[in-house]
């Protein structure tokens, strides 16, 4: 069971707009936003659709779309951890079981689909999720074509991993 609410806006850029836009350069203070390759999305320096830090709404990308996904991966940086320097709400608040116990996955990271993966949902649905990155440089085809719009708007849903065990039975007595 997710811990998350459906529809639960969890972060909105509006809102955080001191930070989101750099008009308070808090993020700027970050190791990885001072150190080249840090954290990319892609395998730096040959394959890399951007970086992960700072985490602000701007991201130099010649591909609308991937400049989407760096965005929505910047978004999920945020919300997947606690006591960030934003106005959010951490994926963390609001658990709820239906009788399972079940643990949270851990922190989103880039290039790594054990902490989360992307499905596209707009401007076209992807039938599956990936992490993003995928290194097309030498592709004839980019992971772009086809999924540019031209009102400049996308949307990605993120999938996470939980482990979770179902409850077995209730414990009554013990007999000695």
């Amino acid at each position: 069971p997710p811990r998350t609410i459906p529809l639960m806006p969890y972060f909105v850029s509006t809102l955080d707009a001191l930070v989101w836009r750099e008009i308070v350069p808090i993020e700027s203070l970050y190791p990885a936003s001072l150190i080249p390759g840090l954290k990319e999305i892609g395998n730096w320096p040959l394959n890399t659709w951007g970086n992960v830090f700072p985490r602000t709404g701007m991201a130099l990308q010649q591909e609308e779309p991937k400049a989407g996904a760096i965005l929505a991966q910047r978004a999920g940086e945020i919300t997947t951890r606690s006591a960030q320097p934003h106005v959010y709400v951490p994926l963390s608040w609001g658990q709820r079981s239906w009788g399972m116990r079940y643990w949270n996955p851990p922190a989103l990271e880039p290039n790594d689909e054990s902490t989360g993966s992307w499905q596209m949902l707009e401007p076209r649905t992807d039938s599956s999720c990936d992490a993003f990155g995928e290194n097309d440089s030498l592709s004839l085809t980019s992971w772009s074509d086809g999924r540019k719009d031209p009102g400049g708007d996308y949307q990605f849903n993120l999938w996470r991993p939980y482990t979770c065990c179902r409850r077995r039975g209730i414990f009554i007595r013990a007999i000695p």
